[in-house]
């Protein structure tokens, strides 16, 4: 399947279908996915959690409440520039909270390109410096994207997460 055919297959499929994709399914996804351009998200991305290693590798029902609880507080991620920002759910409203880089790179894991989200920065905690968000093109205004941590022997999956950008009036 190449990357035009997934993108539709996935268009086709919907929010549900990514939501029970298992990680290998996910994984051969990204895998034919392409980069978004430089420059290509601008505003805030709504999105949702989705599955990956770090979620499959807990026992079950653990992996189920740490999801929902990633799923229920993390809202968007809102890009700038080559500055991006989360928005978190508070009981006050909003929370911009965990800035990171945005650029062009290859992939940490696996082959080709990925917009990239660097959370290597002086204004996060040191935790969050480790982390690494990776997206690509599922269709227009539709953006797969995983979660990465670095550690001793390089970058591990932690989940993948969906972004798609709100229009106006649609």
């Amino acid at each position: 399947m190449d990357a035009t055919t997934a993108q539709a297959s996935v268009a086709d499929a919907g929010q549900e279908a990514l939501q029970r994709m298992q990680s290998a399914a996910l994984d051969a996804l990204w895998a034919q996915l392409a980069a978004p351009c430089a420059g290509e998200l601008a505003g805030d991305y709504p999105g949702a959690v989705l599955t990956g290693a770090g979620f499959d590798s807990l026992p079950r029902l653990l992996g189920l409440l740490v999801r929902r609880i990633a799923a229920w507080l993390w809202r968007a991620k809102s890009f700038s520039g080559e500055r991006g920002i989360n928005l978190w759910w508070s009981p006050f409203g909003l929370l911009r909270r965990a800035p990171y880089r945005v650029g062009i790179e290859p992939a940490a894991v696996g082959v080709g390109d990925a917009l990239v989200l660097d959370y290597d920065l002086a204004a996060n905690p040191h935790p969050a410096r480790r982390v690494r968000g990776e997206l690509r093109r599922l269709g227009a205004d539709h953006y797969l994207g995983r979660m990465l941590l670095r550690g001793a022997s390089g970058y591990r999956l932690v989940t993948y997460f969906t972004l798609h950008r709100v229009v106006a009036g649609a």
